[in-house]
Order: C-alpha cells, then structure tokens, then sequence
C-alpha cells in the first residue's frame, strides 16, 4: 500500500512538474512573441511570425491566418504553416456565417466536422483532429482577422487552459496588425509625396538645421546640374547654391529667421558650373508638433526661359523702333544689325543681300561690338 501511494505521490509530482515546464514555456513563448511582433513593421513579414510563433508556443501542428476581405465579405487565408498548398488555396471562412455563430472570443472546436462555419471538408483533407480559433479585432472591436491552432493526433486536444494564451497572442496580433497597416499606409503616402515632389518641373530643396541638404527633387537636379548623390552626402551646404549676384545666403537666413517665409523673391543659385542661375525663389522654415524647427524647405522656378523670351521681346520692339526711325534702307539695315547684336548678345551681325540680277551676294550692313572675344571658328 505504501508503495502504491509512494507511486501515486511521484506521477502526480513528474505531472505537476511537466505543467510547470509547459507553463513556463507558453510565459516565455507569449514573452517572445509579444516583443517580436510589435517590433515588426511590415504586415509581409508579421503574418508569418505571428503563425510560427503560435505554433511553437503550441506545439501544434500547424496554424493559419485568415484575414477579413470586405470586397467579398469573407476571412481569406493569408498565412500559415503546416499546410498543404491545397487547404491554402482553397480554404475561408463566411464572415457573417462567423459573427453569427461565434462570440468575440477563443472557442475550443474539439470536433472539425461539427464546425458550424465549414463543411469540415478541407479540415478533413488536412487531417486535423482539434481546433483553437479566435478572432483578431481592430480599435473599434470589428473582427479583422482569425487565427486557428491545428492538432492532427486524435490523441491530443485543446483545454480551457491554452485559451488564455491564445488570447494574449491575438491581442497582441491585431495591435501589430494595426500599426503594420498604419506603417504601410505611411510609407504609401511618403512614396506619393515623394512621386509630386519628383515630378514637379520646379527645383525643391529641403535642408536640417545645421544647413546640410536632405532633399533634392529632379527639379533641381536638372537646374543646378547637380547629382542627388553628389548633394545628399551629408556634407553639402545650402549656402553653396547662392550666388552673390543678388542675394546672399545671410540675407535670406535672416529673411527666413524674421519672417518664418520668403515669397517669390527673385534670386540667383550657382550651378555646378558656375553659371548664376536666375530663379523665382520662395522657403519657409520647418516646425515639428513642440514648435522646434528642425531645418527649412525652398522651391525655386527656373527664370532663364523667360528672360530669354523677355530678351527676344525687347530685340524685337528695338528693331522695329530702329527701322521705323531710319530714314533710308541702309540705315534701316544698320539698325537691324545692332539691335540683333545687343538682343542675342553677339559679337558682330551681318547683312548679305542678293544684287538685282541674283548673281552675287554682297554686304548690305554690318556691324560690330568692340570687345575681347575669342577667336572666330566657321563651322562649314
């Protein structure tokens, strides 16, 4: 007898002393999970963890991920593992069969064939003898997602105790899911952003508070001839880009510091070439939510198109005036010469006309600057 008892005494300590272990694992497994998954941006990489850390903490055979599809109204398979490619392909759950038959809470389904939300089919197919499900919901307590634990041995089952567990790791699913949704949704709007910022024909220039340039869209690239790698190493300057032809780089930091903004303030930026660039040239400082300003933003049109519209323009009216006051065709042609000289900011212009019989071409006007120039090359 007390052998028996002694016997009686050891199973039920090497019983208790296994629960214990099991319960220090699933702690240390929720743990893991936990940090895991709320450091995982990116729902791609989430929904696998999510399903191999479960199954680990399990021990289960396999699990799956279903997340809700409004278009279709149903819980699509998005992830698992365990599975065959079939039960992927082919399995998902009615959403409003779901809500109806089930409480937004784990459910032990010891039987798959009496599951109220399939056929049991596909559970069949892949074997399973035992089901864990819970839902995963969003803020507004809507069901989002669900996660199923798979047994395949009719030996073993779920109980009370695993639906805790569950419980902490769906809750801690669906707020990673959140926040990997709202990632995503972040990044998308950045990449839009910086799809406008890309496409805009004007130059974009945005700099931190030390003045070292961290932006620099097409637009500018093309303007100032620059490259963004040569600019977005850290080391470049803003400063660099102004030129002292009309403004310098500590009138506009004044401008900036006093004002917040310069508006439409034409200027003139340095290219890589060291060509003074004319631009209508506007910035603002940068704030975050404290009110600290964390650096400023510029945007600059290139103005040389119209100045050399605005150029053709007044060599037009000029030589228009020019001849209307010559008082003979030679003069008139004289006054042509000059006017394209000083409108196309050339060296000398020349007239050659036919004589009457067509025969010969002869200087009709010409006119010269008097100025360093190089030397004259024909191309033939």
């Amino acid at each position: 007898d007390e052998r028996e008892l002694a016997e009686i005494f050891a199973n039920q300590a090497a019983i208790a002393i296994r629960n214990a272990d099991l319960r220090q694992r699933v702690v240390e497994g929720l743990l893991d999970t936990s940090e895991a998954v709320l450091k995982t941006l990116k729902e791609d990489t989430l929904l696998p963890m999510i399903c191999q850390k479960t199954r680990e903490i399990f021990n289960a055979d396999s699990t799956a991920l279903y997340i809700k599809n409004p278009e279709e109204n149903r819980f699509t398979y998005r992830q698992g593992c365990g599975l065959s490619q079939d039960f992927q392909q082919d399995s998902s759950i009615d959403c409003a069969v779901f809500e109806q038959t089930h409480l937004r809470e784990p459910i032990i389904i010891p039987d798959p064939s009496q599951d109220r939300c399939s056929d049991g089919t596909h559970y069949r197919l892949e074997q399973i003898s035992a089901i864990l499900r819970a839902p995963l919901l969003d803020d507004a307590g809507e069901i989002q997602g669900i996660l199923e634990i798979y047994h395949r041995d009719p030996q073993r089952s779920f109980n009370p105790a695993d639906v805790k567990p569950l419980e902490i790791i769906v809750n801690q699913a669906s707020a990673a899911l959140r926040i990997a949704r709202l990632y995503r949704s972040e990044q998308q709007a950045r990449r839009y952003i910086e799809h406008l910022v890309d496409s805009s024909l004007d130059g974009i220039i945005a700099a931190n508070g030390e003045g070292h340039i961290t932006l620099f869209n097409k637009g500018a690239q093309k303007i100032l001839g620059y490259t963004q790698e040569e600019v977005l190493n850290g080391e470049f300057q803003a400063a660099q880009f102004y030129a002292l032809a009309s403004i310098s780089a500590y009138e506009i930091q004044d401008m900036l510091e006093n004002d917040g903004k310069i508006e439409n303030t034409e200027i003139c930026l340095r290219s890589k070439n060291k060509e003074n660039i004319p631009v209508l040239f506007s910035a603002t400082l940068l704030s975050d939510p404290q009110g600290n300003e964390p650096g400023s933003v510029g945007f600059f049109k290139d103005l040389r198109p119209l100045k050399n519209a605005e150029n053709e323009l007044r060599m037009m009216l000029d030589t228009i005036l020019a001849v209307s006051q010559a008082e003979d065709q030679s003069q008139g042609l004289h006054a042509i010469a000059e006017a394209t000289v000083r409108g196309l900011d050339v060296s000398f212009s020349v007239f050659f006309l036919l004589d009457e019989a067509n025969q010969e071409m002869e200087i009709a006007a010409a006119i010269a600057v008097h100025r360093q120039i190089s030397p004259l090359k024909w191309n033939p």
